[in-house]
């Protein structure tokens, strides 16, 4: 599903007939690929955990699916997974800011999760509730900054611990009171 949301996104930005390659990817999944992870498992445990193969280990992990794409597409940046559960997608696009920098080529962002039948429910059990669907979107961004393109800044990032508030902290870091009204 990654590397066919991957292909897409490159085609609708342009770039599929281009030599250029993404200047790095940035992907989110709440679980990784679910069907690698159960079939892994299963030949593992199987063996009595003792036979199993590096290939199915490495597609096991969350990074693979990414890393799959970065090799297809011959992305020459970074290579980043979030796996944050239900934000694993807002994860990638909001580091996908913080990273990229003006002048760099463009970047892929894909968020992408299967479901599956055994592991879905045990790891989500609210998965279950809609009859569970496997879902994704890939797109790219190109760091420029102009006031036509879509342009994505973070402004503001802190760590608040429990009992203190955070929003004083975040209306001065977006300029106070009357830069936000205005």
């Amino acid at each position: 599903m990654t590397l066919i949301l991957a292909h897409a996104a490159q085609e609708a930005a342009g770039m599929a007939d281009t030599a250029g390659s993404p200047g790095g990817i940035y992907f989110g999944t709440g679980w990784g690929p679910l069907t690698e992870t159960n079939d892994f498992l299963d030949q593992l445990f199987a063996s009595a955990e003792q036979f199993t193969s590096p290939t199915d280990f490495i597609g096991s992990v969350h990074n693979a699916p990414a890393s799959q794409a970065a090799i297809r597409l011959k992305a020459t940046g970074p290579n980043i997974t979030a796996t944050g559960g239900d934000y694993s997608f807002e994860q990638a696009l909001f580091c996908s800011a913080l990273v990229t920098q003006e002048g760099d080529d463009p970047v892929l962002v894909i968020g992408a999760d299967e479901h599956h039948d055994v592991l879905s429910p045990r790891l989500d059990p609210s998965s279950v509730a809609g009859g569970g669907a496997d879902g994704g979107a890939a797109f790219f961004l190109s760091p420029h900054a102009s006031a036509t393109d879509l342009r994505l800044v973070p402004a503001f990032l802190s760590y608040v611990p429990e009992g203190e508030d955070g929003i004083p902290p975040l209306i001065e870091a977006l300029g106070g009171p009357e830069r936000i009204c205005n």
